[in-house]
């Protein structure tokens, strides 16, 4: 007889498995002469590799700052106003996953 599986329980054990992370982009001060957007201090929580949407996952390696921007969603802008750039974001998720792996 096949081993079965329950998808649910399946993705719950993953994800308890494999836990969201943080992210803390810094304030950003804005210059309207500039016409630049102050940011506040927020703290993102972002998924592990396991728990990423597809999309993300396929656009990763060939189209990262796409992958960034699908991931980060109405949180790209302030990130890239702190200076955050799409390789920095799959430095610390890459980072994040080998913890995972080692940890």
């Amino acid at each position: 007889m096949a081993k079965r599986y329950n998808l649910q329980s399946e993705i719950r054990r993953i994800k308890s498995k494999h836990p969201d992370w943080e992210l803390q982009l810094d304030a950003v001060k804005g210059d309207a002469a500039a016409g630049s957007t102050a940011y506040p201090a927020k703290v993102i929580s972002l998924p592990a590799t396991q728990n990423m949407p597809d999309d993300v996952v396929l656009y990763s390696s060939t189209q990262p700052v796409r992958a960034a921007k699908l991931l980060l969603v109405d949180n790209w802008e302030h990130f890239v106003a702190a200076g955050g750039t799409a390789q920095v974001l799959w430095a610390i998720v890459q980072e994040d996953a080998g913890a995972d792996l080692g940890e």
